[in-house]
């Protein structure tokens, strides 16, 4: 039941994000969102006692705002903080708080920024890859599988990276390195050796590249991301 309760938690946190987003893209959906966050918390009082639920929203939302960094604990985060603290330096939790804020602001900005500079087709993926960036580096509940999720817009924008001339260096360096990602948790030697600290890193060079790339879009021809299919 415990286990059940933790899944439940990064569940509803991934539905908060993403809630977050869309209003942020859509302010008038704002109140649609807010209206069906409400009815998703009120569900679960109809199938369990009304004590039992309130102490699992009391340890959903004490989750939210530990932003714990101490790896001693039941759960040992794999995000930002994860190289420093497998490095003996690890950061203080008031310190990661802020920096998991302007984060946050940031990654809302660009969103805003993609949906306004390119066009719709390259916007849902270049949105698609700045969150889930930061849902994989600056979520203070995100563990080592999260970042699975930033695979399919980091591989995405790597092919249409690909069509690009004189990008011969560069798409090669963040496929092999997006590769060697995916490949670190194969054999139990090298998952020891990567585990927590190496995936945070390499994914923020590979989003941070190509976001940047992205961003320059407007000011070109940019790719049909639709037409990768047919290339």
């Amino acid at each position: 039941m415990l286990l059940l309760g933790h899944a439940c938690d990064h569940r509803q946190a991934d539905r908060d994000h993403h809630a977050a987003a869309g209003g942020a893209l859509r302010p008038r959906l704002i109140p649609a969102l807010a209206l069906a966050v409400l009815v998703v918390l009120v569900i679960p009082y109809g199938f369990a006692s009304t004590d039992y639920i309130n102490a699992q929203y009391h340890d959903f939302f004490r989750l939210l705002t530990s932003m714990t960094v101490d790896p001693t604990g039941p759960f040992v985060p794999a995000d930002f903080t994860a190289p420093f603290t497998r490095f003996g330096m690890p950061i203080p939790e008031s310190v990661a708080t802020i920096v998991r804020v302007v984060a946050g602001l940031l990654t809302l900005w660009l969103v805003l920024q993609f949906d306004r500079r390119l066009d719709s087709n390259l916007s849902g993926l270049a949105i698609f890859l700045a969150a889930a960036f930061y849902m994989c580096v600056f979520n203070p509940r995100v563990e080592q599988n999260t970042y699975a999720m930033v695979a399919v817009p980091a591989g995405l924008s790597i092919a249409l990276l690909w069509r690009e001339k004189g990008a011969g260096a560069i798409r090669w360096f963040l496929a092999t390195l997006l590769f060697v990602t995916g490949l670190t948790s194969v054999d139990l030697r090298l998952h020891d050796l990567f585990h927590l600290w190496f995936r945070p890193l390499s994914v923020s060079i590979i989003a941070c590249v190509l976001i940047g790339w992205l961003w320059t879009q407007d000011r070109q021809k940019a790719p049909a991301a639709g037409a990768i299919a047919h290339g």
